[in-house]
Parts: C-alpha cells; structure tokens; sequence
C-alpha cells in the first residue's frame, strides 16, 4: 500500500515539476477542489419561499422557488453570495435553473462555457434534468446532471449541500493537465466574461 502511494505521489510530482508550477496550474488544481462541493445557508427576504430539492445524479426529486442568499461557500466563494435555484423533479425527468453569484455565461457552473460572449444569454437559463433528457438530448447535459443536489427551505431560512463526484475525479486528473470538466482557465467573476481559453 504504500509503495502504491509512493509511485502516485512521485507521478504527481513529476507532472507538477513538467507543467512548471505556474501560477495558472495551481490556480486551477485550487479551482476543481473547490468545485467538488458547495455548502452554506440560504435566506431571504420578504415573502416566504420553499425549496425541498434531492438530485441523487440522474434522479431529481421535488420543488425549488428560491431567490436569495447563500451563506457560505459557493461558487469557488466564501461569503454572502446570490443565490438562485427554481425547478422541480419527478425522478426521471425534470427542469432547473441554478446559481450562485452573479449570472456569467463563460462560468460554466451556470452555463455552457461559450465562445461568443456577446451573445451570451443575459439571464440564467433553465436546463433538463434527469435520465429521460440526457437520453433524448446528450450533448453536456450529462456533466450538470451528474451531482448531488441538496438542499431545503423553509419560510426564510434553509440548507445547501450539494456534492459533484465528477469534479473531484476532475481534480483527481488535473494534476496531469487533463481537464475533463472543461473548466480551466475560465473566469468565474461577472466583471470577468471571457471566454475559455482554447484548449492546447
């Protein structure tokens, strides 16, 4: 066991010491660990909303109408951020638009990662969820279907704790340049929209 270990923390730093520490590599490895999960509070104002929300992967069960707040950890941010889900899950099939932050087309945790940011949408727009439009349409809908979405609130007050297995496998392969999330190198701050930068 622990010569296996031995050989896979040499082959990480080997592939480190050859992509020359800079400073965008670090970026990114920090950037596909804090892709790997999301967790805070969320809270609004004004009228209550309710969201009850359970996305196990390809499954998405019950009800979200939220406007608000996350207090946490979202979005590769810690603080108090924006906070939007609105959809519903009947196990195979639903619809959902979610987000945390300000909306960024070029992000892609709230849109496809585009080429043509002057004519990205300027809302966030709502997208498939479950087995049945992966199915029918494929194309990336596969990469926002493949997490564990969950959360709940009630009233004015609720919790937010979702996990996304392919990017911990994301974070696992960067570390030899391979970016399977395609999400390297891609600006994640409103005053940011650039578009991705072209693979090499």
């Amino acid at each position: 066991m622990t010569r296996i270990f031995t050989r896979i923390l040499t082959l990480l730093t080997i592939c480190i010491i050859l992509s020359g520490c800079s400073t965008t590599y670090m970026k990114n490895r920090g950037n596909d660990l804090a892709d790997i999960f999301d967790i805070g509070i969320t809270v609004n104002g004004g009228a209550p909303q309710f969201r009850l929300e359970f996305q196990p992967f390809l499954f998405p069960i019950g009800y979200s109408n939220l406007d608000g707040k996350l207090i946490g950890f979202g979005n590769r941010k810690w603080g108090v951020n924006e906070f939007e889900s609105k959809g519903w899950g009947a196990l195979l099939t639903g619809e959902g638009k979610y987000g945390t932050g300000p909306f960024n087309p070029c992000d892609p945790r709230q849109y496809e990662p585009i080429d043509d940011p002057e004519n990205a949408p300027e809302e966030r727009p709502s997208y498939a969820m479950g087995l049945i439009p992966v199915m029918q349409d494929g194309n990336d809908l596969w990469a926002k279907n493949i997490e564990c979405n969950k959360g709940i609130h009630l009233g004015w007050i609720g919790i937010h704790l979702p996990c996304r297995p392919l990017d911990l496998v994301d974070f696992v392969l960067g570390f030899t340049t391979l970016d399977i999330m395609k999400d390297d190198a891609v600006a994640v701050d409103a005053d940011e929209v650039t578009a991705p930068a072209e693979e090499q």
